[in-house]
C-alpha cells in the first residue's frame, strides 16, 4: 500500500521476498571457498579479478543456484501477495475476488495456474543450472 497501486508494488514485493534467499546462498557459497586455493592463485600472480572469475564465482555458483531455486518460487508468492494487497488484476486479485464471491472453481483454477508457473520457473532455473555448472558434482550422475 505504501508504494501505490499497479505493477511496481508487485515487482517490489517479489524482489524483496526473493532477495534474502539469494543473499544468504551467495554469502554461504563465497564463504565456502578453500583459502588455500585462493592463496595458491595469488602466489602464481593472479589478479583479484581473475581469482574472482576463475575461482570464487565458480565455487559459489552451486550454492547460488540453490538460493535461486528458492528465490524464484518465493518471487511468485511475493507477486501474489503484492496482488492481494494492492492489485486490481492478476492471479492474487482473482483469488481474493473468487474467495469473496465463493467461486471455488475460479479459486482452484488460479491456484493450479500459480503452481504450474512456479514449477515451470523452478525447472527453468534447474535447466540453466545444468547448462552453466555441468562440471559440478551435483550435475554428474553417480557411477558405481
Amino acid at each position: 500500500m505504501w508504494f501505490g497501486f499497479g505493477e511496481f508494488p508487485k515487482i517490489l514485493m517479489a524482489a524483496l521476498i526473493a532477495f534474502f534467499p539469494m543473499l544468504i546462498s551467495a554469502t554461504t557459497g563465497f564463504k565456502g571457498i578453500e583459502p588455500d586455493v585462493v592463496s595458491l592463485a595469488r602466489s602464481t600472480g593472479a589478479s583479484e579479478f581473475r581469482i574472482f572469475w576463475k575461482i570464487r564465482l565458480p565455487s559459489a555458483l552451486p550454492a547460488m543456484f540453490g538460493g535461486l531455486k528458492l528465490a524464484i518460487t518465493f518471487a511468485v508468492i511475493g507477486a501474489i501477495i503484492g496482488e492481494f494487497l494492492s492489485g486490481d488484476n492478476g492471479l492474487g486479485y482473482l483469488i481474493q475476488s473468487a474467495s469473496g464471491a465463493q467461486r471455488t472453481d475460479m479459486l482452484f483454477a488460479a491456484l493450479i495456474i500459480i503452481s504450474v508457473v512456479s514449477v515451470a520457473l523452478f525447472y527453468a532455473v534447474e535447466f540453466a543450472e545444468r547448462k552453466l555448472i555441468f562440471w559440478h558434482q551435483s550435475q554428474i550422475g553417480i557411477v558405481s
